[in-house]
């Protein structure tokens, strides 16, 4: 790189000529690289709360929810053809009991297992009572079932107006990494225990394909107990062997989705974990086949994440609903290039995701000398002048991105000049950018401030300083940021110097785009460029 040296000032008549021209519109990240593209749907049945199964080949399950009177029931589909078409095997009834969100998976045998939750009705009260979570095996591709279990059991005195709800809901069935099968589930029975809590999601393991299960644990609940409730849990393998669950909190936010990780599926951290922004009741996870993890939920939005859950992207609706309503969905991969979104809203449905090839640029350079046609403006004026970068954000905050969303590991590098005082610098691992303010992102920022420093910080938000160092900072003089990145070590380094400036160790943001940032002050910006890490 050709380092810039000299101390020089912009002319007034540029500076002029870049604030009076008409700000370029905001764009959209230039490329989405590996993005899905929705594109047609698929009716599975006239019924409700739809999960399928992939058995092998181009063969898959569906169970989902018909309504008769005086209770639920469950049907089982099937499909030959890679979930295009669907025909209905058979229905499963439980006398005087309401059948409701089935749940699917396959052991290592072959044999499938069908859980959900069943309930008895109490018709004076119009009320539940006797909870059960029941576990049916079939041998023959889903045609036949028998009943073997019961992964839990709650049986309290009717229900009242003072004593709350016992239930056990929404449970999920997964094979542990020793042919063991786990099933994760929404339990109330603690509703009238001393701490109480609302609601807890609990565990148990069967050590025989399901026909016995073991003691509970808790995967997820309010610390001392409370008013909070975690429900509704989905899990999923990671490319790095850890086991993902996601699962909603009503009562924190709007129904928000939280994730924890656990090395063996059994073993989970203490506590209700993370959320993951934009993401509200009745979640859904799966890892395609590239490592990535997508989670969807009742706000229809996808969020992914390539690091195994630690940053997010989202990324626009698969289908969307009337406010209010919920659709249920459930996301998984069917091919190397396609993925669908089950959802019940008026019927159990498919639609469908197209996975583009990912043509992702390693490397970036930008001396300006073309303009700013890759960059996307958040906030602030902003232009360039010959072969330079201008933010003038003497007033107000702004920054600008470009680059890859699914860059992560690499050194990002930069000549930066304030020519008022204030703060400016480079932003990196960007994502989820927006104008409500200068921290409107999930990402690092590191800016060189003429009170006499470089600060390195992490934005969601709100700034949250990581780091800085002691360094004069003068207006109107070059100087180079060089930012390196490896996993959760970011080390800054100023004017070439080889000893670090600040060193910081943080998790929190895996990948992103880059960017220039100016904070209340003018800047310029030249040669910025990003060269990834290679495998």
């Amino acid at each position: 790189m050709k380092r810039v040296t000299n101390t020089r000032r912009l002319a007034a008549a540029a500076i002029l000529a870049i604030l009076c021209s008409a700000p370029p519109a905001a764009r959209s990240a230039q490329e989405k690289f590996g993005a899905i593209t929705w594109t047609g749907t698929t009716h599975i049945a006239d019924a409700g709360w739809a999960r399928l199964l992939h058995l092998k080949g181009h063969d898959w399950l569906c169970v989902d929810n018909l309504y008769p009177k005086p209770n639920a029931i469950w049907q089982i589909e099937s499909s030959s053809d890679d979930c295009k078409t669907w025909k209905v095997v058979t229905t499963i009834a439980a006398r005087g009991r309401d059948l409701d969100n089935g749940d699917l998976v396959r052991l290592p045998n072959g044999d499938v297992l069908l859980t959900g939750r069943s309930v008895v009705l109490n018709p004076a009260k119009g009320e539940r009572q006797s909870y059960h979570l029941p576990v049916y095996r079939s041998v023959d591709s889903g045609r036949t079932w028998t009943f073997v279990s019961q992964v839990d059991v709650s049986e309290p005195a009717l229900s009242t107006t003072t004593q709350p709800s016992q239930g056990l809901w929404e449970p999920y069935l997964f094979v542990l990494d020793d042919g063991r099968v786990a099933c994760a589930y929404a339990n109330e029975r603690y509703s009238i225990g001393h701490p109480s809590y609302s609601q807890t999601v609990a565990e148990r393991i069967s050590s025989d394909g399901g026909r016995t299960w073991g003691k509970e644990t808790a995967l997820a609940a309010q610390p001392g107990g409370g008013d909070l409730r975690p429900g509704m849990p989905v899990i999923t393998r990671t490319r790095d062997g850890n086991y993902l669950a996601v699962y909603e909190i009503i009562g924190k936010g709007d129904g928000d989705i939280y994730i924890k990780v656990s090395g063996d599926g059994v073993h989970w951290p203490n506590g209700l974990g993370k959320s993951i922004p934009g993401q509200h009741h009745g979640p859904f996870a799966t890892t395609l086949s590239d490592g990535r993890v997508l989670v969807t939920s009742c706000s229809n939005v996808i969020s992914w994440s390539g690091y195994n859950g630690q940053s997010w992207q989202e990324e626009p609706a698969a289908v969307s609903f009337p406010a209010g309503s919920t659709s249920w969905p459930a996301i998984y991969q069917v091919s190397q290039t396609d993925v669908c979104v089950v959802t019940s809203f008026h019927d159990a449905q498919i639609t469908w995701g197209a996975i583009e090839p990912r043509v992702s640029r390693p490397d970036f350079e930008s001396d300006f000398t073309s303009g700013d046609a890759a960059w996307t403006r958040y906030g602030g004026v902003c232009g360039t002048y010959q072969g330079k970068y201008v933010l003038q954000n003497a007033l107000t905050t702004g920054r600008s991105l470009t680059g890859d969303p699914h860059w992560s590991d690499g050194v990002l590098e930069g000549d930066v000049m304030l020519t008022s005082p204030g703060n400016a610098g480079l932003v990196f691992r960007e994502i989820n950018a927006g104008d409500a303010g200068p921290d409107d992102a999930n990402g690092y920022y590191v800016g060189l401030d003429t009170s006499g420093s470089v600060v390195l910080g992490r934005q969601s938000g709100a700034y949250v300083e990581l780091g800085h160092s002691n360094i004069p900072v003068a207006v109107n003089t070059w100087r180079h940021l060089k930012i390196d990145m490896q996993g959760p070590r970011i080390t800054v380094y100023v004017d070439g110097n080889p000893n670090p400036a600040v060193t910081v160790s943080d998790e929190a943001f895996r990948h992103g785009l880059i960017g220039v940032r100016a904070h209340f002050c003018n800047a310029v910006f030249g040669d910025i460029r990003f060269t990834a890490a290679r495998q």
